[in-house]
């Protein structure tokens, strides 16, 4: 396991321990739109840096954007445990392949602009 999977293990470990602890104090619609803003905040944010060539923070913030997006995985999961009970192991591989496939098409681009 490279460093980067490393990377996205954590994030979404520390996702899903923030996620437990908060899906007790928030419903899931409302963990879902502070996401959906968090990421928004994070992409604008990775954008600004990228454009200024500033590896460090981009790197930050990039790794801020793991978080959110793990976050997000833990939902969508979450979302259908609630609704059906159980989730296919089939689904749940297409959720973390998608979360896979985002976080390292950001990182590829991210890490073609800014040399990190």
């Amino acid at each position: 396991m490279n460093d980067f999977e490393k990377q996205w293990a954590i994030a979404l470990q520390k996702s899903k321990q923030k996620s437990t602890a908060q899906k007790q104090a928030l419903p899931l619609e409302i963990q879902k739109k502070q996401t959906e803003e968090e990421m928004k905040h994070f992409k604008k944010e990775l954008l600004e840096h990228v454009k200024n060539n500033n590896a460090e923070k981009s790197k930050e913030v990039l790794k801020k954007l793991y978080v959110a997006r793990a976050k997000q995985l833990q939902i969508a999961i979450d979302e259908l445990k609630e609704k059906y009970g159980i989730i296919p192991s089939y689904t749940a591989e297409k959720l973390i392949e998608k979360y896979y496939m985002d976080c390292y098409s950001i990182t590829a681009i991210v890490t073609k602009i800014v040399k990190i």
